[in-house]
């Protein structure tokens, strides 16, 4: 088998919830710790034995292609969470700043520290984003000089399964960057509703 991963990997059920999902993301600060991932791609890779060699590279140059597309999709999932924690950053730093205004009234004081957790939270998952592996396949040369000739059977098979996982830690990282951002839009809008209250 040509491929190696670049990340332990707990597979969820297939009921594995969204809010699972999010909670388990926070291991991204731990570098080996396990993390969930979402099972979206259904489609496993068949036997290729009646293959031709055209047909097998292919298969091959289709799933370079589509392995340096998700890592670009990835990065730019990572970029983005970078930035959101800069400006969480700047937000938390509003939010306490406006602390001392509602101190004094308890339903926006309640409106506030609800506010602030949540803001808080969204910064902290935005960074375990930004800092965890990714759980991606890419294919070992040297673990590929193991396979027995012809090569190129296991190398279209390698990439064939290296997809499904690509598309699937995907599918993680752009949920969980979504749920990120609505907590610290939820936050924030907590916050805004205590100064109302004051």
């Amino acid at each position: 088998m040509p491929e190696s991963e670049t990340a332990p990997v707990v597979e969820p059920d297939v009921g594995t919830s969204q809010l699972c999902a999010y909670l388990n993301h926070f291991l991204g600060y731990f570098p080996s710790a396990p993390r969930k991932r979402f099972n979206v791609h259904q489609i496993e890779a068949l036997d290729m034995d009646g293959w031709s060699d055209d047909e097998r590279k292919l298969v091959v140059e289709e799933g370079r292609l589509q392995i340096e597309r998700q890592q670009r999709d990835l990065e730019q999932v990572r970029t983005r969470a970078q930035f959101m924690v800069t400006t969480g950053l700047l937000l938390m730093v509003g939010v306490i700043a406006v602390h001392g205004w509602v101190v004094g009234d308890a339903v926006a004081n309640v409106f506030w520290w609800v506010g602030a957790v949540l803001t808080t939270t969204a910064i902290f998952g935005l960074g375990a984003v930004s800092v965890s592996a990714k759980q991606l396949t890419a294919i070992d040369a040297a673990l590929l000089t193991h396979s027995a000739s012809p090569v190129l059977n296991d190398l279209a098979q390698g990439y064939a399964r290296a997809v499904r996982m690509g598309e699937d830690t995907l599918a993680t990282e752009l949920t969980v960057l979504r749920f990120d951002v609505l907590l610290l839009l939820g936050g924030l809008a907590l916050t805004g509703i205590g100064l109302l209250c004051i």
